[in-house]
Formats: C-alpha cells, sequence, structure tokens
C-alpha cells in the first residue's frame, strides 16, 4: 500500500507542499497506527491509509484485534486529517474523503469488492483467459 501511494504521488501530486513542509508541528496529524502520536502529515496519512488492508487482513483471518484497535483511530486521525484538507490536491483530497467516508462505515466487503470486483478489475472477464 505504501508504495501505491508513493507511485500515485508522484504521478498525481497528494501534497501542496513538499515532503520537508509537511514536518513542522502546525502540520502534524494524528496517526492511526502510533495511536495518540502526532506525525508529519504525509507520514500520518500514509499510516491512516495503511491501516484499511491491515484491518482487511486480520479480518480475513478470523482475527479482530486491529480492526477493534483501528477503528476508532482511524476515526480520530481522519478528523485530524481534515483540518488540514487545503493542504492536500484534489488528488489527495479525493483520496482523503475517501477514507473518511470509509472511517465512518467500516465496511471491509468494500475493501474485498475493491480489491477482486470485475469492476475494478482491468479485465473484461475474471479470470482472464488463459490462452
Amino acid at each position: 500500500m505504501h508504495l501505491n501511494l508513493f507511485v500515485a504521488d508522484k504521478v498525481y501530486g497528494t501534497f501542496t507542499l513538499p515532503s520537508n513542509a509537511l514536518e513542522a508541528e502546525e502540520r502534524r496529524a494524528l496517526s492511526a497506527v502510533k495511536i495518540g502520536q502526532r506525525r508529519p502529515l504525509d507520514k500520518a496519512f500514509h499510516a491512516a491509509i495503511v491501516t484499511v488492508p491491515l484491518m482487511f487482513m486480520q479480518d480475513r483471518s478470523g482475527v479482530t484485534t486491529l480492526v477493534d484497535l483501528y477503528t476508532e483511530s482511524l476515526r480520530d486521525a481522519c478528523e485530524d486529517l481534515k483540518k488540514q484538507r487545503r493542504i492536500f490536491t484534489q488528488y489527495g483530497q479525493m483520496l482523503l474523503d475517501e477514507l473518511c467516508e470509509f472511517a465512518k462505515q467500516i465496511d471491509l466487503a468494500q475493501v474485498a469488492r475493491a480489491i477482486s470486483g470485475k469492476e475494478y478489475a482491468g479485465y473484461r472477464t475474471w479470470p482472464p483467459d488463459a490462452a
């Protein structure tokens, strides 16, 4: 997930400020992973996004520890991240908005659809023809 975010940031841009400016105290936000800690905006955002596949993975394994732990911290992180929405690019705002919408519902079935649903796959049929 981190790699996907880094690639998307290089292609589309996520923030209107350079990474070093996001380290300033006034640009810090709550981390969903390092619960209760304020981290640079880009790192807090990455952590919040990474909670989603971590929660999904645990749920699929029949373990709810991270789901229980991260549900509240993700919601808190989203509220804090939204305070700095203007620092995000249009693309970053779209990611932030989708993340915060997810945090309200914690719909792990939605994560499964996003990973394997035909509407998101690059193939017209699934699985792709072996030929």
